[in-house]
């Protein structure tokens, strides 16, 4: 289904977040974003948005804290949205 197909890529996405360098993580986050916004998870694009600004603007530490919201997120999108697919 195509949330399967969004949880398995966003979950590779994530996944790599963690030693990418800033540029890398403002990439992918912007793929992140713009999946999550196209499956209606609002609050995950609202959060891969905030990773995406915080990595553009270089700031790491507020980059690592958004970095780390995310597969509990996900996670937690899943769980509401499976049902409903």
């Amino acid at each position: 289904t195509i949330l399967e197909s969004f949880a398995e890529q966003a979950r590779l996405d994530i996944s790599g977040l963690a030693d990418a360098p800033l540029d890398q993580q403002a990439q992918s986050a912007h793929r992140l974003k713009g999946a999550a916004r196209m499956v209606g998870a609002r609050l995950l694009a609202e959060q891969a948005q905030a990773l995406e600004e915080a990595a553009k603007a270089g700031r790491a530490e507020a980059a690592k804290t958004a970095e780390a919201q995310l597969a509990p997120l996900l996670e937690e999108t899943l769980k509401v949205a499976r049902p409903l697919f």
